[in-house]
Order: C-alpha cells, then structure tokens, then sequence
C-alpha cells in the first residue's frame, strides 16, 4: 500500500513538469461547429499550451438582439485563473458573458471548465485504503 501511495505522489509531483493540453476552438449559434460543442469535442482541437499557460478557460457570451439570441463559445489556454465561474452582464448591449478554468489536460469540455483533482483523489483513496485495512 506505502508503494502505491508513494507511486502515486511521484507521478503527481512529474506530472506539473508537463505542458497542459487544453481545447482551442471558436463556436457560435451562427456558424457552429459541432466538433466544437458540447462534452463530446474533437481531439483535433486539443492542443499544448505554452509554458506560461498553465489552466484552460471557456468563455461562453450570449447576446440578445431583439428576439434573436446568439452564443459565442471559446476554448482556449489561458495563463489568468477563475476561481470560480464568473460572469458580466452588460445590459446596454443585453449581453452576459461567464469564464471559468481549470487546469489539467481536455478539462475545459461541455458549457463550463471542471475542475478536477486527480491526485488528491487518488491519494485520498490510498489513505483511506490504508486505514481501513489497518482495521
């Protein structure tokens, strides 16, 4: 058990030497690209992100114009953390626009960037896999 927690720690602790892999694509209710949209995006979008950019970010902007209604959605590397999604609205223009990031490899999917820890995860679970047959 000690030699896979200690596994576990030393990939975790590698594997922030690595580039972030993040999507890096443009889709709006214009001109949409299905390859781009949704949770099931293509791998040809999924690109490395310079050093400096280490969490991926969607920016999603719906406007209103009149009763039409348009949503921009971007997905690309970022090197500024959102802590939590955040979101503008303007209401001269009746736009709202919302950012979130994250920061491990194809995180940013679907409407939102989640935010997952695997190695805290996985530590988590050896520590608690290490109590319980301690028992």
């Amino acid at each position: 058990m000690k030699s896979m927690l200690i596994l576990f720690i030393s990939y975790c602790l590698l594997r922030q030497g690595y580039a972030l892999f993040c999507y890096n694509c443009t889709s709006n209710s214009l001109n949409p690209d299905p390859q781009c949209m949704g949770k099931h995006l293509s791998n040809n979008y999924l690109s490395e992100c310079p050093p400096h950019m280490k969490y991926c970010r969607v920016q999603r902007t719906t406007a209103t114009i009149l009763t039409y209604r348009s949503t921009l959605t971007i997905r690309e590397c970022s090197a500024t953390p959102v802590y939590r999604e955040d979101c503008v609205y303007t209401r001269r223009m009746d736009t709202i626009t919302c950012f979130s990031t994250c920061k491990t490899d194809a995180c940013n999917k679907g409407n939102n960037a989640k935010t997952i820890f695997p190695c805290i995860l996985l530590m988590l679970t050896c520590l608690i896999a290490s109590v319980i047959s301690r028992w």
